[in-house]
């Protein structure tokens, strides 16, 4: 696993006034979520559905899928090591930088490993048995056009393209390729429940594939890996998906207004990004050193990306937040530019 991630407020000797490294919806959790998680707590005292059948239907119902197309997971985490435990001992093309789960997952499970920019296009992806894609890609935003995943998928067909949505409800204008799932049997499609309804501690994912693929990971799953209490919280957010909802375009915009913003400064470069988070090159000292800054002066949090494989301690990654706190970054990263 890898050590240094967004989030780590356990870690900072401060309180934190806003957290710009952990790429989940800004805001708080949906008040109407939180009372009724506290009034389902009794289901601990009981053992979890096995499969959490109940939840596998109500996620094939909201993707108009069967129910033999999905596996719900342990987070989305749990997802990548059952995907690579299912192709043991194979050949993984991961494009860097990348979330590092996908390499862990992989070293764990005996795979060869060959790494790609992500910005280059390979011309022979049939060389590899796997091929792990970000869509949208974390730490950068990167998006691949579902017409380029068909083009895939078709192409190489003894090539499975494992396409991680995670962040896909946190995209302007994403267009998910699980559809494509029902057309080819070499594509998987993993998706997290928690980073839009920002819930990342619940733990909960899930896997959509053809039937033969999921029978062929479902191999791997343990019982009761999904608690009774994310299982409460999955089937409650489908049902009240629209009333849940965070104000996803406010989110957006407000990520867009700072990627513009922090881009006028001379001392860094953006990445745009058309997700909640996005990439920072410094031109200026280093990312430790910006983000001890911020904690001990500001109490505002952000990414270190410096150990993304592929990036250096040039590299900052930064998540939207309201505009009162993203303004507060912008004249912190100002003040720190001129010690």
């Amino acid at each position: 696993m890898m050590y240094g991630h967004g989030n780590e407020l356990a870690l900072c000797d401060r309180k934190i006034i806003a957290d710009f490294s952990t790429n989940i919806a800004s805001g708080v959790v949906a008040p109407k979520l939180v009372r009724f998680l506290m009034q389902e707590l009794s289901c601990i005292k009981n053992y979890p559905e096995p499969e959490a059948r109940s939840l596998i239907k109500n996620i094939a119902n909201h993707h108009n899928v069967s129910d033999e197309n999905i596996i719900v997971s342990n987070g989305s985490n749990e997802a990548f090591y059952l995907v690579a435990r299912s192709f043991y001992r194979k050949h993984s093309l991961i494009p860097i930088p990348s979330f590092a789960e996908y390499e862990d997952a992989c070293n764990v499970n005996k795979h060869i490993l060959s790494f790609c920019d992500n910005n280059t296009e390979l011309n022979d992806y049939g060389r590899f048995d796997m091929v792990w894609i970000g869509n949208p890609n974390n730490p950068d935003g990167k998006t691949l056009p579902i017409d380029r995943i068909d083009e895939l998928c078709k192409k190489f067909a003894n090539t499975c393209f494992v396409v991680d949505e995670a962040y896909a409800d946190l995209c302007v204008g994403f267009e998910s390729c699980v559809g494509l799932t029902q057309k080819y049997s070499n594509l998987i499609v993993i998706r997290s429940m928690t980073k839009l309804f920002s819930i990342p501690g619940i733990r909960l994912g899930y896997i959509i594939a053809n039937k033969s693929m999921i029978q062929n990971i479902k191999q791997y799953v343990i019982p009761w890996s999904v608690n009774a209490l994310a299982i409460k919280a999955g089937n409650y957010i489908l049902k009240e998906y629209a009333n849940l909802l965070p104000d996803v375009n406010t989110i957006l915009d407000n990520s867009l207004k700072l990627q513009t913003k922090l881009n006028g400064l001379s001392f860094l470069e953006v990445t745009q990004s058309k997700c909640n988070f996005f990439l920072i090159k410094l031109l200026k000292g280093n990312s430790l050193e910006l983000k001890e800054f911020l904690i001990r002066e500001k109490a505002l949090l952000i990414r270190d990306a410096s150990n993304f494989k592929g990036l250096d301690n040039s590299w900052i990654r930064v998540a939207s937040q309201k505009a009162s706190y993203n303004n507060f970054l912008y004249e912190s990263l100002k003040e720190w530019s001129q010690l």
